[in-house]
């Protein structure tokens, strides 16, 4: 699970990196966390803890966002692209 705290833009970025590699989820910033399932087992991918604590983060990250006039969704679709090698 993610454990550092959302302070800055790069701490949005390096959240995104560890969404999309780590836990390897095709992520949005508007998906709530708890609607993410997994295809292989078709089970929920976060359990209630982990998806509240992981909604928290976003929002700290949308905050940050909002504050530094920073998109997040162009930090997310960078980093998506990345991982597609596109």
């Amino acid at each position: 699970m993610y454990a550092k705290d959302i302070r800055s833009i790069a701490n949005v970025k390096d959240f995104f990196n560890y969404l999309i590699y780590i836990e390897d989820l095709n992520f949005h910033p508007d998906t709530v966390f708890n609607d993410y399932i997994c295809i292989l087992s078709n089970k929920r991918s976060f359990n209630v803890q982990q998806a509240s604590h992981y909604q928290k983060l976003l929002q700290k990250a949308f905050d940050i966002c909002k504050k530094d006039e920073v998109c997040i969704y162009d930090i997310c679709h960078e980093i998506f692209l990345n991982r597609l090698a596109i």
